[in-house]
Formats: C-alpha cells, structure tokens, sequence
C-alpha cells in the first residue's frame, strides 16, 4: 500500500555542499587577531571582523536549510575572535598606561627649564640631587631653550612613543655604554618632545631601585634633549656622576 507524506512534517533538509565562507574568514580573522594580540589597534580590529564574519556565517547557514556547512568552524571564529576581542581591550588599556606613565618624566624638563628647584631635587635620584649644581641647571636651561625653546608635552600617543626608539640611532654614539646597557639598575626611557621651536628627542635616564608613587619607574639619573638627529644637552655631565 501507498504511503504519503502527512501534512505538517518537513521535508529533510539537504545534506551541506559547501562551506561557509563566511565561517573561514571569521576563523581566520580570530587566529591572526591572536598571534597579533600584542600589536595595538590590529589584533582588536581582527576580533571585530571575525566577530561579524561569524554572525554572518550563523546567519546564512540557518537560512540554507542545511545546504551549507560550516558551523563548528564559525564557533571556532567567534570564539577565538572574542578572546581577541577581549586580550585588545586589555592591551590598549595596558599600554595607555604605559605611555602616560613615561610620558610624565617630560616633566623633568619643564623643572628644570623653569626654576622649579624643589620639584626637580625630588625628581631626582639621590646620587644625581648630591651631585647636580647650579650652573649644570642654567647650562640646561641655556643650551636646551637655544636649540629648540621652551617645553611644551610629550608627544600623545603608542605610535609616536615607539617611533621614538628609531631616533636613538643616530645620537647613540653620544649617550653614555652605560646607559644604553642599563647598568647600575639603569633604564633609559627615549619619548618624543614637543618644543616651542619644533620636536625633539627627550632621553630620560632613571634608576629603577629608586621608585616612588609618583615616578613609578624609578627617580631621574639623568635627562637630556635633542632636536631630530642633533646633538644630545645633559641636564648634568654624565661623567660627573657617581
């Protein structure tokens, strides 16, 4: 006897004949957002992709009524895109902090060009404020305000933080094997300057066993300026320095 279908019943769905592309691009934006988690702005841009190239990819294998596949790779995507997502947000935040804190040491020279004698003794790691004199402060203030005037802020912003490190390159005969090894607990900390006559590079020298809450990365060795490519002004004689 004949049978046919009752009414009611769905048909069965067709059996998958293509992959979702959408899912592989959301895989793919996941995973290259986590090996590129530690570059800014990328890795969490990857994530949002990946997150929108997974809802796409829910979206259209729902409505294939099983004519595409792919599911368990668009999981896989928004997954590792969340995570993504989520280690970005946390960079960000993490090197916005980095930056103001470094950025704050750009203070040193605004001290130091103004009089600011009490705010810059505490600045000041102990071996540099026994050693400092005045006329190594109005030598600063002469040949730093000659060159490139008076200081204005650091530079806002990673990008322009980092690119800071590429202009140590052709002053780096004239800082001192010492600071650039990071000897005696050294840590020499370059950042871009902004100067009534133009930018420069202000290197700061600071002494990471003498950190306080207000310099979190240790007191001042020493710190000294120059406009791009010119020559460094110390704020004290390296050689004079215990």
């Amino acid at each position: 006897m004949t049978t046919f279908p009752q009414p009611g019943f769905d048909v069965a769905p067709a059996q998958p004949t293509r992959t979702s592309i959408a899912a592989i691009l959301s895989l793919v934006c996941g995973v290259l957002g986590l090996i590129a988690c530690c570059i800014p702005v990328v890795s969490p841009a990857l994530g949002v992709v990946g997150l929108l190239f997974a809802v796409f990819a829910f979206l259209s294998i729902g409505r294939s009524n099983g004519a595409v596949g792919g599911r368990g790779i668009a999981v896989g995507g928004l997954v590792c895109s969340i995570v993504t997502v989520v280690l970005g947000i946390f960079m960000v935040f993490g090197m916005n902090m980095v930056v103001n804190m470094i950025g704050a040491y750009g203070k040193v020279v605004e001290m130091a060009q103004s009089d600011d004698t009490t705010g810059l003794s505490e600045a000041l790691s102990s071996g540099t404020a026994s050693a400092i004199t005045p006329e190594d402060i109005e030598n600063f203030k002469a040949e730093s305000g000659g060159s490139l005037g008076k200081y204005q802020r650091v530079t806002p912003g990673m990008m322009a933080l980092f690119g800071s490190f590429g202009k140590l390159g052709p002053i780096a005969g004239s800082i001192p094997s010492q600071y650039q090894q990071g000897g005696s607990g050294y840590t020499m900390l370059p950042m871009p300057g902004e100067f009534e006559k133009g930018k420069g590079l202000i290197i700061v020298v600071v002494n990471q066993g003498e950190q306080t809450p207000q310099w979190q990365m240790g007191k001042v060795v020493n710190i000294g300026v120059a406009p791009d490519g010119g020559p460094i002004t110390w704020l004290v004689d390296p050689a004079s320095l215990p």
